[in-house]
């Protein structure tokens, strides 16, 4: 016969394993990787297209495509909805603009147009066109606006990027990104990172977020989701805001937080090889769930700034690099201990070879207390300048 101390034993522990089983569900935690944080419940207003986040009024602003069910839905920092309606456009993605401290969203024949407000923030009126673009794009591109530059982004391939005016609607360049080996980009959408200054790619086979400058060129660091992020390859059904990528599932919406990588420092130039870096410090250390513990590091290295390979014993926050012959790109990949998943990757920092060319900015020509000597010739004129 179980005594009667061990019958409350049982129970207390049946009470402890329920407590834990309820904590991990009311927090959207599955055990060993990080699941969503805020879900959004929205009525029935069209096909899901973006999210956007308004910092002031901390509003979140779900916008829907489909005409003529387009529409709107708005929930408070409570994630309740507090607004619900049409605003009279047709919408394919929406942004806050940190400059005219307004909601915007881009529409299905093309132009921008900025959603007013009442004295709540809570935008319930039909949108205003702010501009449209020069030249004609397609209905289904989900551009974004990037506050540091003034500029509507528009991904119209895996690659390529146009860069509009904002106010004028004028097409102004292209950027050229390299997709990473292996990766498959939702084509139309794109994603900027004002605080950053990067642009963002969702790799929905890899379930990866990659980052790129904004002049263009290969990947600088990606965010890697969690398992069980929805699998979609549509451009449709995904945002970002607020520091975390957005999935539209059966009438909810799920954000997932990205983890910070931790940046790394120290870029180096020399002027021939053989050349012996100096140390790589750490900027910063990556986080999960906002924490800096439980994070392992892996140091590795690259020829030509896309293929990296472990480096054998490199384990430590910083990195001391051995003698290089040729450009050589270094970067620091972040695992969970807990999971064995990863979080991301460092931006990049190089030690190369630098190539005297007609403009010069902020090379570095000295390392420690090793002086070099220039020769410098040049059939610039009387304004080029010597330091």
């Amino acid at each position: 016969m179980k005594s009667i101390s061990s019958f409350n034993t049982s129970i207390r522990l049946i009470k402890f394993l329920v407590l834990v089983v309820f904590t991990f569900l009311i927090n959207g935690r599955t055990y060993g990787q990080t699941s969503y944080d805020i879900s959004l419940a929205t009525t029935n207003l069209g096909t899901p297209m973006d999210l956007a986040y308004d910092p002031v009024n901390k509003l979140y602003y779900v916008f829907s495509g489909g005409w003529p069910s387009a529409g709107i839905n708005v929930f408070d920092s409570n994630n309740d909805r507090v607004h619900s309606g049409s605003v009279n456009v047709d919408q394919r993605s929406g942004w806050y603009n940190e400059n005219t401290n307004r909601i915007e969203v881009r529409s299905y024949n093309g132009g921008w147009y900025y959603l007013p407000t009442d004295a709540n923030g809570v935008s319930n009126a039909n949108g205003v066109l702010i501009s449209s673009p020069s030249e004609s794009m397609g209905y289904q591109e989900q551009p974004d606006y990037a506050d540091h530059a003034d500029e509507i982004i528009v991904s119209t391939s895996e690659t390529n990027i146009k860069v509009y005016d904002y106010s004028t609607g004028s097409f102004k360049r292209n950027i050229t990104i390299t997709k990473p080996s292996g990766a498959n980009f939702n084509q139309l959408t794109i994603y900027s990172n004002s605080n950053t200054q990067l642009i963002g790619k969702y790799d929905y086979t890899n379930k990866r977020l990659y980052w790129f400058p904004y002049s263009g060129g290969a990947s600088v660091k990606f965010n890697q989701l969690p398992n069980d992020v929805p699998s979609m390859s549509f451009y449709w059904d995904l945002g970002w805001a607020n520091d975390r990528l957005w999935f539209f599932s059966n009438g909810t919406v799920y954000g997932y937080p990205m983890d910070t990588t931790g940046e790394i420092g120290n870029n180096q130039s020399t002027l021939s090889f053989p050349y012996n870096p100096s140390l790589i410090q750490s900027l910063s250390l990556a986080t999960k769930d906002g924490s800096s513990n439980g994070i392992s590091y892996q140091w590795e290295i690259s020829s030509d700034n896309i293929n990296f390979t472990p480096i054998d014993g490199a384990i430590s926050t910083t990195f001391d690099p051995e003698e290089i012959q040729s450009d050589t790109y270094y970067r620091r990949k972040a695992t969970f201990d807990a999971d064995q998943s990863i979080i991301g990757y460092s931006n990049v920092d190089y030690a190369r070879k630098f190539e005297i060319t007609k403009d010069l900015v902020d090379e570095e020509f000295c390392n420690g207390t090793t002086s070099i000597t220039l020769s410098l010739t040049t059939s610039i004129d009387e304004d080029t300048t010597y330091q």
